[in-house]
C-alpha cells in the first residue's frame, strides 16, 4: 500500500470512526432523557445538564434549538399536573386531620360549630343569607372544599423543592392568608388579631394540624429534587 492510498484509508477510518462516536453520544442522550422522564428526578441522568436549552451543540438541530426540549417541557408539564393531582388527596387527608381536631377540642372547650365558611361561600356565589343552621351543605362545601384545592398548591411545593417542616409552615400561612382574605373581602369576618386571644389560638392550631398534614402526606406521595431535604447526619459532622 502506498503512503497516499495509507492516507485515505486512514481518513476515511478516521471520519466514519468521528460518526460512530458522535451516534454513540446522541444515543446516549436519548437513554438519559428516557431515565429522566421515568425517574421524575433532576440529576438522575448522565445528561450534560436537567435542562436540555443548555446542552451542547451536538445536540442541537440545525437551527440551534434542542430537539429535546419540547419533549422535556411536555414531561415537565405533565409531572406538574401529577403533582397537583397528588396534592389534592393530600388535601383531602389534612382536612381530615383538621376535622378531626376540632371535633376533639369542641369536646374540651364546648364551642359551637363555626358557619362562616357558609357565610363566605354565600356571599362569593351571592347566595341569600339564611340563619346558620339552613347553610350546613355550603358550610361542609367551603370547610372541604378550600383545603382539598389548596392542596394542589402544596403538591406543586413539593416537587418544586419546598418540602419538609418549613415548606408546610410557609403552606400553612399561605392557608390563613387565603381563609381572612375571603372572609374580609366579603364582610362576614374580621381581621384576626381582633379576636379573642383564645380563639386565635385555636384558629392557629387547627390549620397548623390542617397544613403539616398535608404537608406530610404530600412529601410521601411526590418526589422533589434529589437532595432536597439534605439527608441528615451525625451533629459531629455537619
Amino acid at each position: 500500500m502506498t503512503g497516499r492510498e495509507l492516507q485515505i484509508s486512514t481518513g476515511i477510518w478516521l471520519a466514519a470512526r468521528t460518526q460512530e462516536q458522535r451516534e454513540h453520544r446522541r444515543s446516549g442522550l436519548i437513554l438519559a432523557f428516557s431515565d429522566y422522564t421515568s425517574a421524575g428526578h433532576v440529576g438522575d441522568t448522565i445528561m450534560v445538564s436537567s435542562d436540555p436549552s443548555t446542552t451542547s451543540s451536538w445536540q442541537r438541530d440545525s437551527r440551534g434549538v434542542n430537539p429535546l426540549l419540547p419533549l422535556y417541557r411536555k414531561d415537565a408539564s405533565m409531572l406538574d399536573k401529577q403533582a397537583a393531582l397528588r396534592g389534592l388527596v393530600a388535601g383531602v387527608a389534612g382536612v381530615a386531620a383538621m376535622t378531626a381536631a376540632e371535633k376533639l377540642e369542641q369536646q374540651f372547650t364546648h364551642r359551637p360549630n363555626s358557619y362562616v365558611p357558609a357565610r363566605t361561600l354565600a356571599r362569593l356565589v351571592r347566595r341569600e343569607l339564611k340563619p346558620d343552621e339552613q347553610h350546613r351543605g355550603l358550610n361542609w362545601t367551603m370547610h372541604w372544599g378550600q383545603g382539598i384545592l389548596l392542596g394542589a398548591v402544596r403538591g406543586l411545593m413539593a416537587r418544586g423543592g419546598i418540602r419538609g417542616p418549613v415548606g408546610s409552615f410557609l403552606f400553612l400561612n399561605l392557608r390563613l392568608l387565603n381563609d381572612q382574605s375571603l372572609e374580609n373581602a366579603t364582610g362576614v369576618g374580621a381581621p384576626p388579631w381582633t379576636w379573642p386571644v383564645d380563639e386565635q389560638v385555636i384558629d392557629l392550631t387547627h390549620k397548623a394540624v390542617y397544613a403539616f398534614a398535608t404537608g406530610l402526606v404530600a412529601d410521601k406521595l411526590i418526589g422533589g429534587p434529589k437532595g432536597v431535604p439534605a439527608p441528615r447526619r451525625p451533629w459531629r459532622n455537619r
